[in-house]
């Protein structure tokens, strides 16, 4: 399965917009855990930037996206928040700095939002009905811990609920961003055993060349559930075929010895996955797939059986 971002906006769906504000998904990895799915109070994973994120283009790094009780989410970091509203004015205000971003589908409901103080909050129905959160902030290189925790119940129109909080804990700074809370069907909360993590330039005509990409490396790894490992039975690369083929994954064991030497302080211990963005265009391995997006390059990198 192939969790596909999609990417969130204000209430405005003209084609001109649209266009405007089109995410060319560049690279992402289907993580299946042996457990189809799981009950939770927290669920974390880490990110670790081997790298500053750059001003330009736009970037949107995420280590977790999956489904809460069938409600598809992302939780993520970005060097420019595209949009949000401040409470309390609604007023929409764009291009908002660098910062965290946690989205969730299936509604519309300002009442699903509580965002962080001197944080924002969006609503959209382009290209599906969302609701997020968003803090800006200044990323710095590092390990970054995203965890979502279970909070307090709610009832509502359409039954029983639960809010779930976004944080970012940051190591070498030992800073924790608040993101914000949203609002889950449901008063236990499920996930889904499968996990997206993806890299993307948002704000991109779908189809366009992208700008030039500065070289980029992070790796991702150390999935979490209420503070115990989860145990992963298959990872897979997935490639969009309609964009250029500029980023690439590899598990971090195999990382070229080109990223070795340009990154000497490289750390990969505990991340089993890591992402490279370059201008070098990589030549595919794997099976191509009709996937609900598009046609995908899928390249198995781990299997349990492999061990």
């Amino acid at each position: 399965m192939y969790l596909v971002t999609i990417l969130a906006s204000a209430i405005l769906t003209n084609a001109v917009y649209a266009q405007k504000i089109a995410t060319k998904h560049l690279a992402g990895v289907d993580i299946i855990y042996k457990e189809h799915s799981f009950p939770f109070q927290t669920v974390s994973g880490d990110l670790l930037l081997q790298s500053d994120l750059p001003d330009s283009p736009r970037i949107f790094i995420v280590p977790i996206s999956s489904f809460i009780n069938d409600t598809l989410f992302y939780f993520g970091i970005t060097n420019m928040i595209n949009a949000g509203i401040v409470p309390g004015s609604e007023k929409m205000q764009v291009d908002l700095g660098p910062g965290f971003m946690f989205t969730r589908w299936n509604t519309v409901d300002r009442a699903c939002t509580r965002p962080p103080k001197n944080g924002y909050y969006l609503v959209g129905d382009f290209e599906g009905r969302h609701v997020g959160v968003r803090a800006p902030t200044k990323p710095k290189k590092g390990r970054y811990t995203f965890t979502l925790t279970k909070m307090d119940d709610a009832d509502t129109k359409d039954g029983p609920a639960t809010w779930v909080r976004a944080s970012v804990y940051h190591h070498e700074s030992r800073e924790n961003c608040i993101v914000g809370e949203l609002r889950f069907p449901g008063k236990d909360l499920v996930m889904s055993g499968i996990n997206g993590s993806f890299f993307e330039l948002p704000g991109l005509p779908i189809l366009s060349p992208p700008e030039r990409l500065p070289e980029l490396f992070f790796s991702t790894g150390k999935w979490k559930k209420d503070g115990i490992p989860l145990k992963i039975d298959k990872i897979t690369a997935v490639y969009p075929v309609m964009v250029p083929q500029k980023a690439h994954i590899v598990l971090s064991d195999a990382v070229p010895n080109a990223f070795k030497n340009k990154f000497p302080n490289l750390k990969t211990e505990d991340f089993p996955l890591s992402f490279l963005a370059t201008n070098v265009v990589w030549k595919r391995k794997g099976v191509l797939q009709e996937r609900s997006r598009g046609k995908v390059m899928a390249e198995d990198l781990f299997k349990t059986n492999q061990q």
